[in-house]
């Protein structure tokens, strides 16, 4: 597991805080119960869930490393019908449906008498007039929403029935790849910077010295000739 992951495993809050877990919520509403999905629906999409890696296991802390973590895989004793979750309700506003939706906080992904993996598909079917909805609680350990969503594209289709390809649009994706490129050129120049500092007159970046030196003009210049005599004097 990567940096980021094993420290919001690890957490940095103490149980007696009472905290919730860092969770993800992918939702996805339905109009009326005849759009609903069934159990048996959900069925593939927890299969396909499961394939992934992370998705298949448990984070686990290395017992010969408290900093190492990795993931302890479930499969193939986990019920694929375990990983979901149906709750019955009776709404007429989506306010009433929202507070139910909150409500699925407090199942713990976490909870060790749970043993497994941490995420959870969540059915809300809703016999009232309003909508019903169907949650998808990953952990935050597994994934940030990038990861998530490349995991949603294994079942999430268009309107035309198409599986979605990539869901980061084309704009996105090139701001990304000049953001990273205008990084890697101030890198690149604050490192030639840095290899010059040897030969400056003047340092006005850094403050090696102790006088403070702005930018090169004479004035600064005089200061810097007066501060090294002093220094030559004084030895």
């Amino acid at each position: 597991m990567s940096f980021s992951s094993t420290g919001i495993a690890l957490g940095n809050m103490p149980d007696e805080v009472g905290m919730t877990d860092p969770t993800i919520h992918v939702m996805m509403s339905f109009e009326d119960m005849q759009q609903c999905p069934q159990e048996n629906d959900l069925i593939g999409i927890a299969e396909k869930i499961l394939q992934f890696d992370r998705f298949s296991g448990i984070p686990t802390q290395d017992t010969s490393s408290q900093k190492q973590w990795y993931v302890r895989p479930c499969l193939p004793l986990v019920d694929v019908r375990q990983m979901i979750r149906i709750v019955q309700e009776s709404c007429d506003s989506i306010n009433e449906v929202a507070v139910i939706v909150q409500e699925q906080r407090h199942y713990k992904l976490r909870d060790p008498n749970r043993d497994l993996p941490w995420w959870e598909l969540v059915l809300i079917r809703n016999v009232g007039t309003s909508e019903s909805m169907l949650l998808l609680r990953v952990d935050h350990a597994l994934g940030d929403g990038l990861s998530i969503a490349k995991v949603c594209a294994q079942f999430i289709t268009n309107h035309r029935g198409e599986q979605f390809q990539d869901f980061i649009p084309q704009k996105m994706r090139l701001a990304k790849a000049v953001y990273r490129f205008k990084t890697f050129l101030s890198s690149v120049s604050a490192l030639f910077r840095i290899a010059l500092l040897p030969f400056a007159f003047i340092d006005s970046y850094t403050k090696f010295t102790e006088i403070s030196i702005g930018p090169g003009t004479v004035r600064n210049q005089l200061r810097w000739c007066v501060f090294v005599l002093k220094r030559a004097f004084h030895h």
